[in-house]
């Protein structure tokens, strides 16, 4: 579906319904980058580097495609509150992951 067509149907009428799907979107490209890294390198790299090289990876894949749409498309512009909505997702991304181990522990019961 085209931009402008999202845009004209009010599809769920939100407030800034776009910083909220970039947010979303990028949080989970994070998460699932960094869960693929860890389990191809096995704990053979320190879990530190996969998470910036996941960080590195996310900011220019984000700053590319909102270069793109700002260079290379008329109907778009690019915005540098997406950029920061898609940073903002990776780093919660990135953390849930550092934090899942945490969270596995603690939610089982002690005997």
């Amino acid at each position: 579906m085209p931009a402008n067509d999202f845009d004209s149907q009010k599809w769920l009428a939100l407030p800034y319904q776009d910083k909220i799907l970039h947010f979303i979107f990028y949080g989970i490209f994070s998460f699932l980058l960094l869960r693929s890294l860890l389990s191809y390198f096995n704990k053979s790299k320190p879990i530190w580097l996969l998470a910036l090289v996941t960080f590195i990876i996310i900011l220019f894949y984000g700053a590319i495609i909102e270069i793109i749409q700002d260079r290379f498309t008329a109907s778009r512009q690019g915005d540098i509150m997406d950029l920061i909505f898609n940073l903002a997702g990776c780093l919660t991304g990135v953390l849930l992951v550092l934090l899942l181990p945490f969270f596995r522990s603690s939610s089982r019961i002690k005997e």
